[in-house]
């Protein structure tokens, strides 16, 4: 990776969802209420649906090969994306 600010580095609020407990319990009479998250990272790649994004990358590493490498890919759905914030 000659450059690795080529990668667009970003602050994504979005929603997900929440609860799966591992044990029976009273149905809440509660609202319901959105849970959301922040993740920042490095946009690897991105279309109509899904957003996936880095929060670690490395230039080409000669002692392993010449390839770009990330790790901590991160898949989100575009329709769970509430906003993405681009840093500097």
């Amino acid at each position: 990776m000659k450059n690795p600010l080529k990668y667009k580095l970003v602050l994504v609020k979005w929603v997900d969802s929440y609860g799966c407990t591992s044990q029976w319990n009273a149905i809440p009479d509660k609202d319901p209420v959105s849970h959301y998250c922040y993740s920042v990272g490095w946009i690897a790649r991105e279309n109509k649906e899904t957003l996936v994004i880095l929060p670690h990358i490395s230039p080409e590493n000669k002692a392993i090969d010449s390839e770009e490498h990330g790790c901590g890919e991160m898949a989100i759905p575009m329709r769970a994306v509430i906003k993405i914030t681009k840093l500097i």
